[in-house]
């Protein structure tokens, strides 16, 4: 048989991978008796002049819908295995305390990526910090914000030197906050103060100058040369961000009776059209996330339905693809999920990838074919989704201390 047989506990490994999937030995230098789990150092070697790989041996039994697409979540590491190959990766380990994310019963509800897919940042939802992962060996240091504070959701400035968080604090109409992260220093450095009683999203411009930010009354713009609100937009409802590449317009979900995408202009902060987001039976669809393909010319909307008492109803969700130029609605595609809550979009704009708060999976639509599939069954309850630079990997955090790995192939 192809491979290489572990010294440590006799597990066959592919060629491809570079430690044991098992023991985590390397397999020319075994762990060190008494090593911890995750403390090898690990680095992808050449394939040439090896045999072909085989699969390793899997893990606890998951779903895989697809063979090419898996998701590994084990207690102690986390592997991402395509193609027989297997690549440590190990920040959602829970019992080795040596790279842990959160620890057990840790609600990870936001994420994102560096732009250059380095890091990972993790908001833990119960805890006033930012996580930061580097994802080169899965080391994880902290930020800590102020006691008081309740972190929200996550955006990363363009040159990845920032962090903005928001409030997440439910209820206190006392004035809620954005804070800003400088990221070398792993330090709070600017704080901007708004007399909403309630943020939702956060996102930076594509040119850094500024950040926008959903409250229970609408949209706020915040320059980040000052750290002042420039402008509001009274918007109730507002939801879920996505800014246009060029950084001209921006959209929110807007959630309640009338469900819409909201269009704003980022120059004069009014709001240009608003696109109403019903089923084809008429039926009110809500708003959760949002995402624009790289050129800006469509937004993919994952919509979720309620009754009239704002209750979230029992059936699979919907992707609405919006055209932003004309304003309509160009198709609604049914996700085989319940509940969707974020969407990211791949890089090359290829492929749309949503989280299924309800069904703990993430789908995938095909943007060029408009054909749905489910990619991977992640568990827990997905939230937030970040895709890396390349579009090989899609990072999801399932409202758990763990984040889910899925190679995209």
């Amino acid at each position: 048989m192809d491979g290489w047989e572990c010294t440590e506990c006799g597990t066959r490994n592919g060629t491809a991978a570079t430690i044991c999937v098992v023991c985590f030995a390397e397999p020319d230098r075994p762990a060190a008796a008494g090593t911890p789990l995750n403390a090898v150092p690990v680095a992808r070697r050449p394939d040439a002049g090896h045999p072909p790989a085989v699969s390793p041996p899997a893990p606890a039994a998951v779903t895989r819908p697809r063979a090419w697409k898996r998701v590994l979540l084990w207690a102690t590491a986390a592997l991402v295995v395509a193609g027989g190959s297997a690549a440590y990766v190990g920040y959602t380990n829970r019992d080795d305390s040596s790279i842990p994310v959160g620890d057990y019963g840790d609600l990870l509800s936001a994420l994102a990526i560096a732009p250059d897919g380095q890091h990972l940042f993790a908001v833990r939802r119960w805890h006033a910090d930012v996580s930061l992962v580097r994802l080169r060996d899965g080391s994880v240091s902290r930020v800590t914000l102020p006691g008081d504070f309740q972190p929200g959701s996550l955006a990363v400035s363009p040159d990845g030197s920032r962090l903005y968080v928001s409030d997440g604090s439910t209820g206190d109409c006392s004035g809620t906050r954005m804070l800003t992260v400088d990221v070398t220093a792993r330090t709070v450095s600017h704080t901007v103060t708004t007399s909403a009683c309630r943020m939702y999203d956060i996102v930076a411009g594509p040119n850094g100058a500024f950040v926008y930010v959903t409250t229970d009354d609408g949209l706020l713009a915040v320059d980040t040369t000052t750290d002042e609100i420039v402008g509001t937009v009274r918007l109730p409802g507002a939801g879920a961000i996505a800014v246009d590449p060029d950084g001209r317009r921006v959209h929110v979900a807007v959630r309640g009776p009338e469900p819409a995408l909201a269009v704003v202009s980022a120059t004069t902060l009014g709001i240009a059209g608003l696109v109403p987001l019903v089923d084809t039976s008429g039926t009110p669809m809500s708003p959760e996330g949002l995402d624009l393909a790289p050129d800006g010319s469509t937004v993919y909307v994952a919509c979720s339905f309620h009754d009239e008492a704002g209750k979230p109803i029992d059936r699979p969700g919907m992707v609405s693809v919006v055209d932003p130029a004309s304003g309509t609605v160009a198709a609604n595609l049914p996700l085989p999920g319940k509940q969707p809550r974020d969407v990211a979009v791949s890089p090359d704009g290829t492929r749309v990838y949503v989280a299924n708060w309800g069904s703990g999976s993430v789908s995938m639509v095909m943007a060029a074919a408009g054909t749905v599939e489910t990619v991977a069954d992640v568990g827990g309850n997905p939230t937030d989704l970040a895709v890396s630079p390349d579009g090989r990997t899609v990072y999801v955090t399932t409202y758990a201390e763990k984040i889910a790995v899925v190679d995209a192939g």
